[in-house]
């Protein structure tokens, strides 16, 4: 990333980079949001959820109360030291468990936007290759044949960017997307049978509400994130039809047969090889979601 945003880029050129950095800079910004949101909103809701615990009178000492979460543990909470640690753990992991998966998703977006921000600049040369011996070519008075090589040596470069990119990170999405399920089944149960309920709070309804939204949103931008590659994947195979290929040399003009392959496979990143990430993938788990939760729903009302 730093050898190719050193590089000085024309004014054609520079336009995709700009559009995907500035991309990039607002997921940033809104997953860093989210982060401090959910943590904060995080913990006031789920004191103010266990409001309760605190009017019960002599309780046992294995009862965490005044801690994030009130849970029984095997041994005595009272005493500082094991009251700080526990708080402590607690506290980590919240803070890491949220950060982490946050931080994790926009840091891999960040690297496919750049991937297709660099795609963007191929389809740019692409379309002024044939101009290549003119002066105002991004190219100056260099042949085509050795233009065309430039090209398409970064192409192969961004190829084996994206294969390493899907190797390294693919295990962490299929997880996510069977956690995305499950969770979007389970929570979305609980929030029916707490409507229903005479007793619930706002609390407890917003708080699931709360989490399921935000690891949806992040699936969908991993989804989202998929498809953008794709797509800009497979405009490469096009690019070169914006100029007049059809004036170079046979010889020349079967060159471009070797990236415009690249329209029928473009590259893509999958859940360990399960499913590709897709905008098709994220609706078929809303919808595979939403038809566990009805027939979940039924059961238990029958």
């Amino acid at each position: 990333m730093e050898a190719d945003l050193s590089l000085e880029l024309s004014k054609e050129n520079y336009k995709p980079v700009f559009e995907t950095a500035k991309i990039a800079r607002t997921i940033s910004i809104f997953l860093g949001t989210c982060t401090i949101c959910i943590l904060i909103t995080g913990i006031f809701s789920l004191k103010l959820y266990q409001l309760d615990s605190f009017y019960i009178k002599n309780p046992d000492p294995r009862l965490s109360i005044n801690f994030f979460f009130v849970a029984y543990l095997p041994f005595n909470s009272t005493p500082i030291i094991t009251y700080m640690t526990v708080l402590s753990a607690q506290f980590y992991v919240s803070v890491i468990s949220t950060g982490i998966h946050l931080v994790l998703d926009s840091f891999v977006v960040m690297l496919v936007l750049h991937t297709c921000g660099q795609l963007g600049v191929l389809q740019e040369s692409l379309a002024l290759l044939c101009a290549c011996g003119n002066d105002k070519s991004d190219f100056g008075t260099g042949n085509f044949r050795r233009a065309f090589q430039k090209i398409f040596i970064k192409h192969q470069a961004i190829g084996r960017f994206t294969r390493n990119l899907d190797s390294l990170f693919n295990f962490t999405w299929f997880p996510e997307l069977f956690s995305c399920t499950l969770t979007l089944c389970c929570q979305g149960y609980i929030v029916q049978k707490l409507g229903r309920g005479d007793q619930s709070s706002m609390w407890q309804i917003g708080f699931p509400l709360c989490s399921t939204l935000g690891l949806v949103t992040q699936f969908f931008l991993n989804c989202w994130a998929g498809e953008y590659l794709t797509s800009q994947s497979a405009e490469i195979g096009y690019a070169y039809y914006r100029n007049e290929w059809y004036t170079l040399k046979s010889s020349d003009a079967r060159l471009f047969l070797m990236i415009g392959y690249q329209a029928t496979r473009p590259s893509t990143l999958s859940t360990w090889k399960f499913s590709i990430l897709s905008l098709r993938l994220f609706l078929q788990v809303m919808k595979a979601s939403f038809s566990y939760l009805s027939m979940l729903l039924v059961i238990t009302d029958s």
